[in-house]
């Protein structure tokens, strides 16, 4: 069953929650401030894929009004 584009309530788990692996250089955690024990702490969080536009417009620093901090796994770990 694909619901692509369906609502939330129809869509099955599989489609909505997703493994995710994120791996960032010393050298670019330290350039853009971003503290690791902080980033694994929101490993133990429950995200979805709905987080990763905001999550990468965050972390390449993407000046634009559609990014939403609150949904940002990554916010607090920047300095």
């Amino acid at each position: 069953l694909y619901l692509h584009g369906a609502p939330y309530a129809f869509a099955p788990d599989v489609q909505t929650r997703i493994p995710m692996t994120l791996w960032m250089s010393a050298g670019f955690r330290q350039r853009n401030g971003i503290d690791a024990a902080c980033v694994a702490r929101q490993g133990t969080q429950s995200w979805s894929h709905d987080n990763i536009f905001d999550l990468l417009l965050g972390m390449m620093r993407v000046r634009s009004s559609v990014y939403r901090p609150q949904s940002d796994p990554l916010r607090q770990c920047r300095a």
